[in-house]
């Protein structure tokens, strides 16, 4: 996903670094809804449970599932550069794409003291330069939006980036390759304790070269830390396109007993599934999980394992 996601925020960057100006414009080509899996609820057991909770504590940590998609975005800014001498403009802000195919448009907006700055590219069937082919275009086309929001605010002082998605496709004779539609952001606190937090909201749909599909939905998922290190809270709706969705959120704030350590010693999360809640509780060595039938279940944790106190 990360080479197509790459390709496709490429052609955005390289409309942003070499234009300038305001405007409008349109996505054209195919339209279809992002995400077509399972919208039901999920079922789970108490073991499924806490392997749910232990995945989404470890990848929150690591801040995986921003961090990937933020990679993906600043690698196409090198993309993007080779890109920018290939533009050329058609009108106004409008600029054609590989072969004067398809178009993109380019929208920004900043305040004066450059507290806050955004910029849209509207795609329409926009051509996609290759230079491993022999034409020097790709035979996949872009459509849709791309956005970036970035804007600070006082009292607390807190520093915000955000990207934005609408119905960006890549495709190629007519036939969709990926789909992406949502947001995701991160904040940063300039307090004296320190946080920082990541947003998302996102479908993603990839059809793979044997035809099979990957796809993915999160909704309100959001994830806060504190001193810039110790995850306190997660929440979110996560749907896998087989097995339905189920909801997170955190009751208790997460503590860890070291620095380092991949399991809280504390805190609370309840996942609540077609049956209803799963209360997990995490203790200084034990995770224990409450089902609600009154199913229980507890296991032994690695919070305190291999890592410095804090």
């Amino acid at each position: 996903m990360n080479k197509i996601f790459v390709a496709m925020v490429a052609a955005a960057a390289a409309v942003s670094l070499g234009a300038c100006g305001g405007g409008g414009g349109g996505g054209g080509g195919s339209s279809s809804s992002t995400y077509t899996g399972s919208k039901s609820e999920a079922t789970l057991t108490g073991a499924s449970a806490v392997t749910l909770s232990d995945v989404l504590l470890k990848n929150a940590a690591d801040n995986k599932d921003f961090d990937e998609m933020a990679v993906s975005i600043d690698d196409s800014l090198s993309a993007a550069a080779s890109a920018m001498g290939k533009l050329t403009r058609a009108s106004g802000d409008v600029y054609e794409g590989c072969d004067g195919r398809g178009s993109v448009t380019y929208t920004a907006d900043t305040t004066g003291d450059g507290s806050d700055y955004s910029y849209t590219v509207t795609f329409n069937d926009f051509a996609i330069w290759d230079d491993s082919t022999a034409s020097g275009c790709s035979t996949e086309v872009v459509n849709g939006a791309f956005g970036w929001h970035f804007w600070t605010t006082t009292s607390p002082s807190v520093m915000h980036f955000e990207y934005t998605f609408d119905n960006l496709r890549l495709s190629a004779g007519g036939v969709d390759v990926a789909r992406i539609d949502g947001e995701m952001g991160m904040w940063f606190s300039n307090d004296v304790a320190g946080s920082l937090g990541y947003t998302m909201t996102m479908e993603t749909w990839n059809r793979n070269g044997d035809g099979s599909v990957d796809q993915f939905k999160i909704s309100g998922y959001d994830v806060e830390f504190a001193n810039y290190s110790q995850l306190v809270s997660i929440a979110g709706t996560f749907y896998d396109a087989e097995e339905g969705y189920v909801t997170v959120s955190t009751t208790t704030n997460f503590g860890y007993s070291c620095a380092g350590a991949t399991t809280p010693s504390s805190g609370v999360m309840v996942v609540n599934d077609s049956a209803g809640d799963w209360t997990i509780t995490y203790g200084s060595d034990t995770v224990s999980v409450q089902g609600p039938n009154g199913e229980t279940d507890s296991a032994v944790t690695d919070s305190a394992s291999g890592c410095a106190p804090l």
